[in-house]
């Protein structure tokens, strides 16, 4: 293993290997100064990855400003799981202040590539109203995400068209349809 490389791929395996102790010893400081020269590169899986760290506070101290940088650095380069953290952080207000629009944003950017969880919460923010509120949009990412066997877009579906909530129509068949795929997972 190469003690000091300069491409990010092999600063991202050493810092991984050095941080879990993966066929090294176990050195978490190593590993993240590893990591942290990879994602400094630009590199989205280590950018990624130091996002988890400093929102777990796994080995580094809890800093969801820190999180919060390298999951958008990530996310702005395509990586779905940045993308999908910010969603929900910004959904939920996890340690970030609430902030719908941004949520949907990264739900998007995630479920744009096919990301069913993505695509569920993108759904149900279309779906709950405000300034979002486009039921179009909320049956087209629901739809999406129970079409990859998301459990929770079939039943929320179901529940749709069974009760025209959303704003859907109500539609005895689809809403029996979208049931019947959920409790096939049960």
């Amino acid at each position: 293993m190469n003690e000091n490389p300069t491409n990010s791929k092999e600063q991202l395996r050493i810092g991984i290997c050095s941080f879990f102790g993966d066929g090294v010893p176990q050195d978490s400081e190593k590993g993240i100064y590893w990591i942290t020269k990879a994602a400094e590169q630009d590199d989205k899986d280590a950018q990624c990855f130091l996002g988890v760290l400093f929102h777990e506070g796994n080995g580094v101290p809890e800093d969801m400003e820190k999180a919060v940088y390298w999951f958008t650095k990530a996310g702005e380069q395509g990586s779905v799981d940045a993308q999908s953290a910010l969603g929900l952080a910004y959904h939920y207000g996890n340690k970030v202040t609430k902030d719908r629009e941004k949520a949907l944003y990264w739900y998007t950017k995630a479920a744009e590539q096919g990301h069913a969880e993505s695509q569920y919460w993108a759904g149900i923010l279309y779906g709950y109203g405000g300034d979002t509120k486009d039921t179009k949009k909320a049956e087209y990412w629901l739809t999406k995400s129970a079409e990859q066997g998301e459990p929770m877009a079939q039943k929320r579906l179901a529940d749709n068209y069974e009760n025209g909530y959303d704003g859907f129509p109500k539609d005895p068949q689809k809403a029996k349809y979208w049931r019947a795929k959920a409790d096939e997972q049960e």
